[in-house]
């Protein structure tokens, strides 16, 4: 009989590693198991074993059953539970398996950790109270936090106590109703013309100009823009065009993960103008002469903007990249996603339809783009007046 070399594929194939302290999901045939023990809180022990099809199948199948145990002993029914714990249970085992985007669930669970764990403590999730909301919002409120930070712990809260009104904890969610404090809008800000064409002098010296002329001239997402591979870009097409179909971020714990856009109307084809076509050219062909000089530590993936061994580039690395090139343009530093800002602008100030700006950056509704993104400059303002000014006047 041959022995198995140590080039088998089998001993090469990465080992699954579960987290430390915790059981390992196993195969047993065509399916996965997962056993896991339960103690009571007399000291009795209840072993329970899950199963699934894939290994978060079976991960959620098994925290079900555990669940489904300690309700069926009793032990839930007088088990005290934080308000903070359940929200953990909440994010852990409902959003983590419901399609929730990996970005969305490190919003929760950064709510979770810095803000209603500190503002929380020793809150039952039982004795939870319409004025416990309240409260929680008013002091959010008198740190001076973001509207946007006390909308994620909201959507944590609500999220949690309607769990637990569906699991019989609860009668009814006191969070409901509640009202946020008022938003303190802000006006996004955005580089004007001039300062977009010093970023691009700069961008041409960098050897990165397809990088940003992306974010400016399309308005793409971070994510969006270092999730693009080849495949996404058609030069042969009449117009040239260019797909938005996934989008990369890091994930704790994770990695690198690269996802489904922020929302369906995210998927989109935009055409390409001629000189962002010959830019994306002279980068796909620096990128092949970077692939011979790394030979084989290139990654071979097919991605669009890559580190020199060819992986897709890391968000961090990115906005460290966009750091510098506005120190070298000479331009006041403003967030990356206010290019994004830019885009909208600069085409609304040039009488570009809002639905035509809208369908570019891929905003769920139009309204979004109206709101936050197309600012009306205060020429263009004028221009409106005067207009109106000359006609009154006749």
């Amino acid at each position: 009989m041959k022995q198995k070399t140590s080039d088998s594929p089998i001993t090469r194939r990465k080992r699954y590693r579960s987290a430390n302290g915790t059981n390992r999901v196993y195969r047993d045939g065509y399916r996965y198991k997962l056993k896991q023990k339960i103690v009571l809180s007399d000291g009795r022990e209840i072993v329970v074993v899950g199963s699934g099809k894939t290994r978060s199948q079976c991960e959620e199948n098994t925290k079900r059953l555990c669940k489904r145990k300690l309700a069926q002993s009793g032990e839930a029914a007088n088990k005290r539970e934080s308000l903070a714990d359940y929200c953990q249970h909440w994010i852990d085992n409902v959003k983590e398996y419901d399609g929730t985007k990996n970005n969305t669930l490190t919003s929760y669970r950064t709510a979770l950790s810095k803000r209603i764990r500190p503002l929380t403590q020793g809150l039952d999730i039982r004795s939870v109270k319409r004025e416990d909301i309240q409260k929680l919002y008013g002091e959010m409120q008198r740190l001076n936090l973001s509207f946007y930070v006390v909308k994620d712990v909201r959507a944590v809260i609500c999220g949690a106590l309607d769990e637990a009104v569906e699991s019989g904890i609860l009668p009814s969610n006191p969070a409901r109703g509640v009202k946020l404090p008022p938003r303190v809008k802000k006006d996004p800000e955005y580089f004007t013309a001039d300062e977009v064409k010093k970023i691009m002098e700069a961008a041409t010296k960098s050897g990165l100009k397809a990088r940003w002329m992306l974010a400016f001239y399309l308005g793409l997402r971070q994510g969006e823009c270092l999730a693009l591979c080849w495949e996404d870009i058609d030069f042969q097409s009449e117009p040239p065009t260019l797909k938005v179909r996934r989008t990369i971020s890091r994930v704790t714990g994770k990695g690198l993960v690269v996802d489904a856009p922020k929302t369906p109307s995210s998927y989109r084809t935009i055409p390409l103008s001629q000189d962002l076509v010959e830019e994306l050219k002279r980068h796909k062909k620096a990128q092949a002469q970077q692939r011979l000089i790394a030979g084989g530590r290139w990654d071979f993936g097919d991605f669009v903007f890559t580190t020199p061994s060819g992986k897709p580039i890391d968000s961090s690395n990115d906005r460290k990249a966009w750091v510098a090139l506005l120190k070298v343009a000479g331009v006041p530093y403003r967030k990356l996603h206010c290019a994004r800002h830019t885009t909208a602008t600069l085409m609304h100030s040039h009488s570009v339809p809002l639905l035509t700006i809208s369908r570019v950056l891929g905003h769920a509704s139009i309204s979004t783009t109206a709101e936050f993104y197309a600012h009306v400059e205060t020429d263009t303002k004028l221009q409106a007046i005067n207009t109106f000014s000359s006609v009154v006047s006749e």
